[in-house]
């Protein structure tokens, strides 16, 4: 998780090199906007979305993780673990990506100041979440 966090707040400097490319299908995919587009609510609905969406997955991971271990088995539930926290760790991250990108046109303390505070609320999300099934 660190590590992707990590990579979502050298961004700017990712997307520079990677820019280089050209990969249109990606970005439309990811619903990367080109740069022209303004700071509205729907993006910050849509990350504080994505972050529900992940902490209700990894909340469902850990309530039922236990049956599932008494029904199948540690090997089943490893398999169940992983593919569920990874799904988890994805929705955030791609919640907090496309927050983020949207931020990449403003000078880069003020990027840096909206990437580090939208990766502690994710990271404080999870945590919530984590908390609250335990």
């Amino acid at each position: 998780m660190n590590l992707m966090l990590l990579m979502v707040v050298l961004l700017p400097l990712i997307s520079h090199y990677v820019g280089k490319i050209n990969n249109e299908k990606l970005s439309a995919f990811l619903g990367l906007s080109p740069g022209d587009e303004k700071i509205t609510y729907l993006v910050f609905y849509d990350f504080l979305s994505g972050l529900a969406l992940s902490a209700f997955y990894l909340s469902v991971l850990i309530y039922t993780l236990k049956g599932v271990f008494e029904a199948t088995g540690w090997f089943i539930t490893g398999l169940y673990l992983v593919v569920m926290y990874i799904i988890c760790i994805y929705l955030g991250v791609m919640a907090l990506i496309k927050f983020i990108w949207t931020f990449r046109k403003l000078n880069k303390v003020a990027y840096g100041i909206v990437a580090l505070t939208a990766s502690a609320i994710t990271l404080s999300i999870i945590d919530v979440a984590m908390k609250m099934v335990s």
